[in-house]
């Protein structure tokens, strides 16, 4: 029993995890996971703020995109 316990967690934190929050956030589930695992690297804090910091800066990168063609 544990040991599924073990394999359905590690299944939601790798693969359904980095699914659904790509799909929240407009982002590839690649690097959503990518973002956890840095993230992780600062702590549980580091892990659950990670994914909102990349969205952040990826939209903003984008709308400096679309500012800069709009301009052209």
């Amino acid at each position: 029993m544990v040991a599924l316990i073990v394999v359905l967690a590690q299944l939601e934190g790798h693969l359904l995890h980095p699914l659904v929050l790509s799909w929240a956030v407009r982002i590839h589930p690649v690097v959503v996971a990518l973002s956890v695992v840095a993230g992780a690297a600062a702590g549980v804090v580091g892990a659950v703020v990670a994914v909102p910091l990349v969205a952040t800066v990826w939209s903003v990168g984008q709308a400096l995109r679309d500012r800069g063609e709009a301009e052209a």
